[in-house]
């Protein structure tokens, strides 16, 4: 049925579909994650819910599509034992924010917003999967002196796959649906398809982690990140999926191990 609909109109139901928030059911150890947290507020109201762990020049975590802060808070906590002040945000549409719907372009804002308010002088962001794709595109005025993706695309194909997987449209309508997301970073399908969004921009260093059995990412897209940075740093995973990479103790040594050297030679005040 689906495809005897006009392109635009088919795609732009599948976009609606995908947009909605999908909110993470909390187990018992994320709540206990979140307790030993100091909780935030950040947003142009307040509504919008931070959590905070340590003391230290601040690093800045940001989930995936459909994820939300508890997820990042067994690296918070790695990062804050390091002796920095780990901060992991809810955007909005996720765990503990408000807000129905969900966008890149929605993301990206919510990033630039977040560190204006809780973290201005960031000695890093670190970013999962969207998160990743998010921090990249955040950049700008709010550039921190380090940044560290983690199963992260090249470009907004996931949801794509997501969509495929559900109600196989035509390529027509999938086609219409990359380019609608692309743009949700303002940019054309072709600039972000080949990498634009992870641009090295004069400054900064990256730390690339990337599982080889990651079920939603192209693990080579970590060489293809990797690839529009100077001295790019790249970790690879072995078995750990999309999701557990944030829990793994050998990451959290490998990008503590990243941040600290960062920090050493460009200290934040």
């Amino acid at each position: 049925m689906l495809d005897r609909l006009p392109v635009a109109l088919a795609s732009a139901c599948l976009m609606a579909i995908v947009a909605r928030s999908n909110r993470l059911t909390l187990k018992d150890r994320d709540r206990a994650l979140l307790d030993r947290a100091k909780a935030l507020r950040w947003g142009s109201n307040g509504q919008h819910r931070a959590w905070a762990w340590g003391e230290g020049a601040a690093v800045l975590l940001l989930h995936g599509w459909g994820g939300g802060a508890a997820q990042m808070g067994p690296l918070a906590e790695a990062i804050a034992d390091a002796g920095f002040k780990a901060i992991a945000v809810d955007l909005h549409g996720h765990g503990q924010s408000p807000g129905r719907r969900i966008s890149f372009s929605r993301m990206v804002e919510d990033v630039r917003t977040a560190t204006r308010q809780l973290a201005p002088q960031a000695a890093a962001w670190v970013g999962h999967s969207a998160g990743g794709m998010a921090l990249m595109a955040a950049r700008g005025d709010q550039d921190a002196p380090a940044y560290v993706t983690l199963n992260t695309p090249l470009w907004p194909y996931p949801p794509l796959r997501a969509i495929a997987r559900r109600v196989a449209p035509s390529q027509a309508i999938l086609d219409e649906c990359a380019r609608r997301f692309c743009r949700q970073f303002d940019s054309d399908a072709p600039a972000v398809q080949a990498g634009s969004l992870h641009q090295h921009r004069g400054q900064g260093r990256l730390l690339v982690v990337q599982d080889q059995a990651d079920d939603q990412v192209d693990p080579a897209d970590a060489q293809r990140i990797s690839a529009t940075w100077p001295d790019a740093q790249v970790v690879t995973t072995e078995a750990l999926g999309h999701h557990k990479v944030l829990w793994d103790a050998a990451v959290h040594q490998a990008v503590v191990g990243f941040l600290r050297a960062q920090a050493a030679q460009s200290p934040v005040r």
